[in-house]
């Protein structure tokens, strides 16, 4: 599992730090992808075959889902740790989550997110909705 919050920085070839406790589930290599809420994704290889899996089950004959695999597959790169556990970052990806030099890296179970501190402090900040956020995904799924 993919668990908890870490602070980092982009050093100046555009490289992050990986969490040593993450280091182990992703030392078959990660896939960098544009995160769907400004972030970028950072999967282990068998969670991307499962999100391609479903993009590439979309129709093509539906405009929604076209753009779905443009967006999903143009943003996203294979990449590897080196021995300190640093990643490349690639420039396009770093621009699309508004990546400077501070990064916050959550984990997200099967998959991480590295945001922006900036950005990641306005996702906090829901925290205070909550309970509302529970109540109202409770009576979606009730």
């Amino acid at each position: 599992m993919l668990l908890g919050t870490f602070e980092g920085r982009v050093d100046a070839q555009g490289r992050v730090v990986i969490p040593q406790r993450f280091r182990e589930l992703l030392e078959g290599g990660i896939v960098l992808a544009r995160g769907i809420d400004g972030c970028i994704d950072v999967y282990p290889p068998r969670e991307w075959d499962e999100v391609a899996s479903t993009v590439k089950s979309f129709s093509r004959f539906n405009r929604n889902a076209r753009l779905a695999r443009r967006l999903t597959f143009s943003g996203a790169y294979k990449a590897s740790m080196d021995r300190q556990g640093r990643v490349v970052v690639p420039a396009a990806l770093r621009q699309h989550a508004a990546i400077a030099e501070e990064v916050v890296i959550i984990g997200q179970d099967t998959y991480l997110e590295v945001w922006s501190r900036d950005r990641w402090r306005e996702q906090e900040a829901q925290e205070a909705n909550l309970a509302e956020i529970a109540e109202g995904l409770e009576a979606a799924n009730g």
